[in-house]
């Protein structure tokens, strides 16, 4: 095994509301976003911390959470490594040397969590099985495979967060990405991990998820800032991606 993994926390039902008071550990960490979003500063240097990021913080270097409005949260798995040889630091300072902080998609989020899962077992090699994945999925990466969407894809996900308060077709993602809208379907499910539509239509609903968080606005004004002309239409699609309706949404509950 390459590197050595251990499972720091797996907040899947917990949300971070709190800002953390910057600090530093003798490990290697590893932060996975499930969902949400905060700030996250790494050796004096911000940056954004968002679903299907993936950001190293190396040992010794000083980092810190930090939450940049209020309501504002992140659920996220934690991991620990510690390097055991020459090829070890390599794989680490690769990664670290390509910016160390890599968008490697939600679609991620079923992986990591059987992550969390098999390293927090009492089977060793449940744990041994998984650092060996979490080792092959930081070789690519330091690789450069997976670091980023492609061009056509990129430019699909741009319009979509543009686009939050209405609707969108194929044929107008395929032109913003200038290709066919078969070429753009196949390459978004390859590197996001669904179809487009279905991905537009849960960006939405996530946005509906947070102004709800907020509180002090009406189902149906937020159903409407979100694109969505029938309320009730609103309401299935919530409840199909949440578990239940909106107006039952609880602060502290989680999405994943």
């Amino acid at each position: 095994m390459i590197v050595h993994v251990h499972l720091v926390l797996c907040e899947q039902h917990q949300r971070n509301e709190r800002s953390v008071a910057p600090h530093r550990h003798d490990h290697d960490e590893w932060h996975y976003a499930v969902a949400g979003s905060c700030g996250f500063d790494i050796d004096g240097a911000g940056g954004g911390f968002e679903a299907g990021d993936l950001l190293l913080v190396p040992a010794g270097v000083p980092h810190r959470m930090r939450v940049r409005r209020p309501g504002e949260w992140i659920v996220q798995v934690i991991l620990a490594t510690r390097p055991e040889g020459a090829d070890d630091r390599d794989l680490i300072q690769a990664f670290a040397a390509a910016g160390g902080r890599q968008r490697v998609g939600v679609q991620r989020h079923a992986f990591f969590a059987g992550l969390a899962a098999d390293l927090a077992a009492a089977d060793r090699f449940r744990r041994r099985g998984a650092g060996l994945r979490f080792t092959a999925l930081v070789c690519e990466l330091a690789a450069g495979a997976g670091t980023g969407p492609s061009p056509e894809v990129a430019r699909a996900l741009a319009l979509m967060r543009s686009r939050l308060d209405g609707r969108l077709s194929m044929q107008e993602l395929a032109a913003v990405a200038g290709c066919s809208r078969s070429l753009l379907a196949r390459r978004f499910h390859d590197e996001v991990g669904e179809p487009p539509l279905r991905h537009f239509l849960g960006m939405r609903l996530e946005l509906a998820a947070d102004l709800l968080r907020q509180g002090g606005i009406a189902v149906q004004a937020v159903a409407a800032r979100c694109g969505f002309d029938d309320p009730y239409h609103f309401s299935r699609c919530f409840r199909r991606r949440f578990g239940r309706p909106p107006s039952g949404r609880s602060r502290h509950e989680s999405t994943v």
